[in-house]
């Protein structure tokens, strides 16, 4: 059985403004509704969810695949 990876990449406004800013829609969204709306989630780079973070289940069901988690301290 082959493995798959995901890997999910989080930023925070304050520390990091440039991802924010190359994508359209999250500009528009930001603008509209401010901080209300985050977190905001991408997938190839569509606005998939705001104002919460996905569950493990959600990205289960986003990726089409069952979901293991390991969480590291590594920068």
């Amino acid at each position: 059985m082959k493995e798959e990876q995901i890997v999910l990449d989080a930023f925070y406004l304050e520390d990091s403004l440039e991802p924010f800013l190359k994508n359209d829609e999250v500009i528009r969204l930001l603008k509209k509704d401010g901080s209300k709306a985050l977190p905001i989630t991408l997938q190839d780079e569509e606005i998939i969810s705001t104002k919460k973070l996905p569950s493990v289940d959600d990205f289960s069901k986003i990726f089409d695949m069952g979901i293991a988690v390991q969480y590291s301290d590594e920068g």
